[in-house]
């Protein structure tokens, strides 16, 4: 999230704030916008305040929390820290109570997450339910929101996903939006996604529930997928009913990214998978917990954090923790085929990056030999770069040229085996799975690898 469409609504607009355990001592202050983040801005503070924030000056891991109203509006900044301060006082002169009490104080204030609503919130706030807009979904979930009538355009209810997890549930929903000017009329179909969870839930709980889920939309896409707007409550009315309604806003998470080539297509859509979804989706939860960093290394490529020679050297690395944890016993039978030129049973990563890619060999389409080869140059490769010598300088990858092709094929290894171990069949995969650069890459390895 970057800029937040509801959030914006009180931007440069004063509104009466104080600190979570402070309440009697209020001060004026507005939220701005700055670097792409959200900053509490006061010139109003005392100087018992002042000392206050001045206590979690840059401490980005602090409790410091900030309650606050604007028209009526409940505001909660949450897991704060001061990022600057501002006063005419002289700290190297003898001053006075009366005269620090009536210098100047100000500070600027940037909070970790922000919640605005009907209710204020903390790090313990309990949570019934998340309403979530992740962007690009409605290429993943084709949910038709209308069929043609005599008169138009007629709103109905096609089609009801859920998905059932052990403590939680997720719903997608479409909500057909009408934009009527002078000349025209749009509707435009807006797919959500509910999670709603059995038990009431703190909140860093279900923000980490709906990051992993994202995390597994951004590998069905293989780019990062952002998220709009979430809407939370804390309470049901009746049994349905959800009551008691908040937005919350990440001020921290990653800005938009855009993808490489403009693909309006997953991997693998939704509707190819459906039958089994549900049963992926319980897998990744638990695959993240087991594996965490292989799922760590390689969304730092989806982010757009990790680029050429750190791009290659993330790939192998979470390339030999995928084989570290389901591949330990399976790989150790190369060393026969492939003995070490030392003599030792020591498996290397040539070994584990063999394996993997005989492990797709009909997604990709490759011989034995090429597998061969192309393990070689990526474990060479990973050497030169990580222990160096001028005699492996010969044997790897050291232009961007022939790096960049390598490591696109291991990006799209890793993402198939990842759907392989979430119990996704090869058969569908190979059938299915699409990719701008996909078919371009495979035929250019096939070319200069033969």
């Amino acid at each position: 999230m970057s800029v937040n469409y509801e959030l914006e609504k009180y931007i440069n607009k004063i509104g009466k704030w104080w600190l979570k355990d402070k309440p009697e001592e209020i001060f004026c202050a507005q939220l701005v916008y700055k670097n792409g983040k959200y900053i509490l801005e006061s010139d109003t503070l005392n100087i018992n305040l002042y000392k206050a924030v001045l206590k979690h000056d840059n401490n980005k891991f602090s409790n410091f929390c900030i309650y606050g109203n604007i028209k009526g509006v409940l505001f909660s900044l949450i897991s704060c820290f001061t990022s600057a301060t501002k006063t005419n006082m002289n700290p190297f002169a003898p001053m006075t109570d009366f005269e620090m009490e009536s210098c100047y104080y100000g500070a600027e204030i940037l909070p970790s997450e922000i919640v605005f609503g009907d209710f204020y919130a903390n790090n313990n706030t309990e949570i019934v339910s998340a309403i979530v807009d992740f962007n690009k979904i409605d290429e993943f979930i084709r949910i038709p929101t209308y069929e043609t009538h005599e008169t138009g355009l007629k709103y109905t209810i096609t089609r009801n996903i859920t998905l059932q997890l052990d403590s939680f549930s997720i719903n997608f929903f479409a909500m057909l939006l009408n934009q009527t000017s002078r000349n025209s009329q749009t509707y435009t179909s807006n797919i959500h996604t509910e999670f709603l969870f059995q038990n009431k839930s703190a909140i860093n709980i279900v923000r980490t529930q709906i990051a992993k889920f994202r995390m597994l939309l951004s590998l069905l896409k293989l780019n990062y997928i952002n998220i709009s707007s979430v809407e939370i409550s804390n309470d049901f009315t009746d049994k349905i009913t959800i009551a008691n309604k908040a937005f919350y806003h990440m001020n921290h998470s990653v800005d938009e990214i855009l993808e490489d080539w403009d693909n309006p297509f997953f991997c693998l859509e939704y509707d190819t998978i459906a039958d089994i979804f549900n049963d992926i989706v319980k897998k990744w939860y638990v695959m993240f917990e087991e594996a965490e960093p292989v799922f760590e290394l390689f969304y730092q490529i989806l982010i757009k954090k990790s680029f050429d020679i750190n791009k290659f050297l993330n790939l192998t690395q979470a390339v030999e923790v995928y084989s570290n944890k389901y591949r330990i016993n399976e790989v150790k039978s190369l060393i026969a085929e492939f003995p070490n030129s030392d003599g030792s049973k020591k498996v290397r990563l040539f070994h584990k990056i063999y394996d993997l890619f005989f492990m797709v060999k009909d997604c990709f389409g490759l011989d034995d030999k090429q597998i061969e080869k192309i393990s070689h140059l990526i474990s060479n490769t990973r050497n030169y770069f990580t222990h160096y010598g001028s005699n492996s300088k010969k044997k790897a990858l050291v232009n961007f040229r022939d790096r960049l092709p390598i490591s696109d094929l291991m990006t799209y290894l890793l993402t198939i085996l990842i759907y392989l171990e979430l119990g996704i069949p090869a058969n569908i995969i190979k059938d299915n799975f699409f990719n701008s650069n996909y078919e371009w890459t495979l035929q250019h390895i096939k070319e200069s690898y033969k």
